[in-house]
């Protein structure tokens, strides 16, 4: 942590701010990639329709993108839900961090000894469900960015405790691993049916799958992150 504040004071003392917040901007500028939950519905209809008027692009991001109509509505959807999931995680921290303080039965308290393990499991849980937020909310999706699951994946199972938290787990894993099995088949294996001005129909569905994957984990892992969360800050006075 400290070695990366380091870089990013120097970046900006050396660079200015306008350097040190390009990343920002250049992900802003970005259109559609092609491999992400958005461009799914874009991406079907190129198979289906021949005359959709829909281009599949290598843009100047190094990256495949797709333009056409209703592609920027679909782009208007991706800054909505990231702007929800900002909203989402402050939201978690609050009911974390704070123990949910203004709810009815929660009032911030230091944490006692027993509610440790309630709030480790809704901070693991968390964790996974804002990865999973950050890939399936964003326009860019590329393989790379399934590998952001690994760490949180390992850490819930390794620290499950009881029947219930391993049958969460389970369901993870299974959604997870749906999703990654799927992954090769659509890049590299049948990449370029979908880059292709003739689209691969089945390679396409295969993305379909893959990115339905992905959203069922991203609801599952939020539904499980936010009734720890709830739990995680349920007041019960020492006796």
């Amino acid at each position: 942590m400290v070695a990366g504040l380091v870089l990013g004071l120097g970046s900006l003392l050396t660079q200015g701010w306008a350097r040190s917040a390009s990343p920002l901007t250049y992900q802003g500028d970005r259109g559609l990639q092609i491999e992400s939950v958005w461009a799914t519905v874009p991406m079907v209809r190129r198979v289906i329709s021949g005359d959709s008027g829909l281009t599949v692009f290598f843009s100047q991001y190094k990256a495949y993108e797709v333009s056409g109509p209703g592609v920027a509505g679909w782009i208007q959807v991706s800054d909505l839900l990231l702007v929800v999931m900002i909203v989402a995680t402050v939201a978690l921290g609050w009911l974390i961090g704070l123990r949910g303080v203004g709810l009815r039965g929660h009032r911030w308290a230091a944490p006692g000894e027993k509610d440790l393990g309630a709030i480790d499991w809704a901070i693991q849980l968390s964790l996974l469900a804002i990865i999973c937020g950050v890939i399936v909310a964003n326009k860019t999706l590329s393989p790379q960015y399934l590998m952001w699951l690994f760490p949180s994946l390992a850490i819930i199972t390794a620290r499950a405790r009881g029947e219930r938290q391993r049958r969460v787990v389970r369901r993870i894993l299974a959604f997870a691993a749906t999703s990654l099995a799927l992954t090769p088949w659509v890049f590299p294996l049948g990449y370029s049916g979908l880059i292709s001005s003739t689209p691969n129909a089945g390679v396409t569905w295969l993305l379909v799958l893959r990115n339905l994957g992905l959203v069922t984990l991203t609801a599952y892992s939020w539904f499980e992150a936010w009734r720890a969360a709830v739990r995680s800050g349920v007041f019960e006075p020492e006796l």
